[in-house]
């Protein structure tokens, strides 16, 4: 890799680190909006690290056996999901599952192997 290659990369990731911790606060704040007490925003926020969590656990532990490319689509519609769910129906246990079982900052997707 060439050093102009890397320094891209690290550009890139730059960013894209910044967009997600950037997106963390804007669920907070949306969650703010929306109604929702001090507890349950910090309540959210921890689903979705708790589920980061299980999902890259299991993303290490799965990957190859399942193939990289298919658990890559599989964690991509799971965030999807999530991420509609948040948005159709703001209320505090749908907010809280989509959270968990899908990450609305796409944090699990970083730390799926490539």
């Amino acid at each position: 890799m060439g050093r102009r290659d890397r320094r891209l990369l690290f550009a890139a990731a730059t960013v894209r680190s910044f967009a997600s911790s950037f997106q963390s606060i804007l669920l907070g704040v949306y969650l703010a909006g929306a109604g929702f007490d001090a507890l349950r925003v910090g309540l959210v926020v921890t689903a979705a690290i708790l589920g980061t969590a299980v999902l890259t656990l299991l993303i290490g532990l799965f990957a190859d056996g399942l193939g990289r490319r298919r658990l890559l689509v599989a964690v991509s519609a799971l965030t999807a999901a999530g991420a509609v769910a948040l948005a159709a129906a703001p209320v505090f246990p749908v907010v809280l599952a989509a959270c968990l079982m899908a990450d609305p900052e796409c944090r699990q997707q970083r730390s799926t192997p490539q």
